[in-house]
């Protein structure tokens, strides 16, 4: 399977109907007619082998495993006293991190490896980063929030 070779207008496309969720909404931001919208959404779907709603509703599985550990794996680790503090350096430390490296990194994964689907395995393993730690974490379920050491 050769890569997809969409163009950066059928991404604009795409992204005007998914954030108005109507090709009639799109189409009129953008000043083209309708058809030329489900045209260009239609092809790149045929480049990408899949159809944008499957491919989307993938991601957005890959992304809730992300988002959704995170959020149990920060209420947890760190105690009530503290939490709040604890998230937002953890929070900003990571932001500061990932970032600015993450963009860079699959830029250049992108030009090594000559695949524009890099991004698809970095993700998935970050959520698989992500489902081990917050399975790793002991449970707190039934214990009260406020312990010794608050």
């Amino acid at each position: 399977m050769s890569d997809p070779s969409f163009t950066l207008v059928q991404l604009r496309y795409f992204e005007a109907a998914a954030r108005h969720l109507s090709m009639t909404a799109a189409s009129k931001e953008l000043m083209v007619s309708q058809s030329a919208v489900s045209t260009a959404i239609a092809q790149l779907e045929k480049e990408m082998g899949v159809t944008v709603e499957v491919y989307g509703l993938t991601l957005g599985v890959v992304l809730a495993a992300i988002l959704g550990t995170y959020a149990v794996w920060s209420a947890e680790i760190f105690p009530t006293r503290t939490r709040q503090g604890g998230l937002s350096i953890a929070y900003n430390l990571t932001a500061a991190l990932f970032a600015g490296t993450v963009p860079y990194l699959i830029t250049v994964l992108i030009a090594t490896t000559g695949s524009t689907l890099v991004p698809g395995p970095y993700l998935m393993v970050s959520a698989a980063i992500g489902l081990i730690a917050a399975f790793s974490l002991r449970e707190t379920a039934g214990k009260p929030l406020q312990q010794k050491e608050d």
